[in-house]
């Protein structure tokens, strides 16, 4: 839950300003992004930087921060807030409300299809993330799902525990899809075509 609200509210927040072709770094600062998408650090620099430059083993944060900004979901995000009419902020301007009030106030409310789909994206990522929380997350305590999943494999469990498990890690976020479908195809095919 935490990590979901931190990954929406980052991405919105850098989204926004992103959408706006008024920003005078925007086409230096896109292409960097999409550059992330397409070629990330890689497994070990991220394991370095979470364990020994921040310090993070064993923490919940070691997955949550991370994982916060997702360079698709911020993409489809910026493309959503640049398809948004430039109108609605010009009177709430005019109105008296900041930049700040504006993103709150109106932005966000127009938002909800678009934050739900990138809610949904980070459950789901961050429900199936393996590698990173076998890396990182030592205590038995504090695994995720598919850490667990993966524990079957060196003890000696019967059949009907293994089916269990893998049961509980494949329904919730096949029921979370199945029940919020039209909202993930409305704000996903929204955020995608406009902009």
């Amino acid at each position: 839950v935490v990590g979901t609200f931190i990954s929406v509210a980052c991405t919105a927040l850098i989204a926004y300003p992103l959408s706006k072709p008024r920003l005078r770094l925007n086409k230096v600062i896109t292409p960097l992004v999409v550059f992330t998408m397409y070629f990330a650090g890689g497994m070990i620099p991220n394991y370095i930087v979470i364990t020994q430059w921040l310090g993070l083993q064993d923490s919940m944060w070691s997955i949550i921060l991370p994982n916060a900004i997702s360079t698709f979901n911020l993409l489809v995000m910026k493309s959503f807030f640049a398809g948004l009419p430039e109108e609605l902020e010009e009177a709430a301007a005019i109105d008296g409300m900041n930049t700040y009030q504006i993103f709150l106030k109106i932005i966000i409310p127009l938002s909800k299809p678009i934050i739900s789909v990138v809610a949904i994206f980070a459950i789901t990522a961050a429900w199936s993330d393996f590698l990173l929380p076998y890396l990182v997350l030592n205590g038995t305590d504090k695994v995720t799902v598919m850490v667990k999943l993966f524990s079957f494999k060196d003890t000696p469990t019967d059949a009907v525990s293994v089916l269990r498990a893998s049961f509980f890690a494949i329904i919730p976020p096949t029921i979370l899809f199945t029940i919020f479908q039209k909202q993930i195809t409305d704000g996903a095919a929204t955020g995608a075509v406009k902009g």
